[in-house]
């Protein structure tokens, strides 16, 4: 008890911590090792410039990642002084980057001026119902404890198995989860109360939430072997149950329908337009596309003999 007054005490004596003034462009979140100012529009503009890695070292180690930057940017000047980028082969591999950037440039001109008209989002909308249905389920989890086994060619699983080994909320068998998970399918099938079986056998998440889980869709992040079953069930079809590293699932569908149009709608013409941008595409390579004529120097270029013709 003393211990406790005399920290409260102490934290009473401590001046309140304010919470950081918010953030603006103009706001400094760095110094150069000279003194200059690097502000929030300054790190924007290099996340924008520069490799996405730069930008997940940025949030790791922002002095490394700066350091990168800037020292990237000097031997880059120091080479425009010496004129560099004039001579081969560097002036030949910077007209390839930059004919790359653009062609890139240019991939997104076409998908951002590509108008997609509401009634292309409807026509695609009804044409891929099954990609947008989402189906509401219940759930019954029963855990086991996974048996661990050691595996010198797969080390990333026996350490996977080992950890959910070891913080594992029962000693159960897996060979007893799945009887018990068995038993629930009978139950189930059988017009037994489904939310009945929960309270009784649902352990986890599917007791806490009373066997209520997020609408399985094609894009949610459910396990492959989950949404299977769940896209080839009906309203009021029961599962097998189903496995996974350390418990089984008995799902219950009960509800298929399509998510609305407006919350799939920014997806569907992000769609339109990667689909029009490929047809872009496609129809360049058709014009450029060369006719080969003396394909045994192809060949010869990476050191394969060409292929006898038949009949030689």
């Amino acid at each position: 008890m003393k211990v406790f007054l005399c920290f409260m005490a102490l934290a009473a004596a401590m001046p309140a911590q304010t919470p950081p003034p918010p953030l603006t462009p103009q706001t400094v979140v760095a110094k150069t090792s000279d003194g200059k100012d690097i502000t929030v529009a300054d790190v924007q503009k290099m996340l924008e410039e520069t490799p996405p890695v730069v930008g997940q070292t940025m949030m790791r180690d922002p002095a490394a990642a700066l350091t990168a930057v800037f020292l990237q940017r000097d031997m880059a000047a120091e080479a425009d002084k010496l004129k560099l980028g004039e001579l081969s082969p560097w002036k030949e591999q910077l007209e390839t980057a930059r004919e790359n950037i653009l062609g890139t440039a240019m991939m997104r001109y076409v998908a951002d001026t590509y108008p997609v008209t509401p009634q292309q989002t409807e026509a695609y909308y009804q044409q891929h119902l099954n990609e947008y249905q989402q189906i509401k389920i219940k759930a019954i989890k029963i855990n086991f404890k996974p048996e661990v086994k050691a595996s010198p060619t797969d080390l990333e699983n026996a350490a996977r198995q080992a950890l959910e080994a070891a913080h594992a909320p029962t000693d159960r068998s897996e060979a007893e989860a799945k009887k018990i998970a068995d038993e629930v399918v009978k139950q189930a099938r059988g017009g037994a109360d489904f939310g009945a079986l929960v309270a009784k056998y649902g352990e986890s998440e599917s007791k806490d939430f009373n066997g209520d889980f997020p609408p399985v869709k094609q894009n949610s992040m459910y396990p492959a072997e989950i949404k299977k079953a769940v896209f080839a069930m009906k309203p009021g079809q029961v599962s097998d149950p189903i496995r996974q590293s350390n418990c089984f699932y008995v799902i219950r569908v009960t509800e298929v329908a399509a998510q609305p149009i407006n919350d799939v709608r920014e997806d569907i013409i992000h769609t339109l337009r990667t689909m029009h941008v490929q047809q872009y595409v496609e129809e360049l390579r058709a014009k450029f596309r060369p006719k080969i004529l003396r394909p045994d120097y192809f060949y010869q270029l990476n050191g394969a003999p060409a292929p006898n013709k038949p009949g030689n």
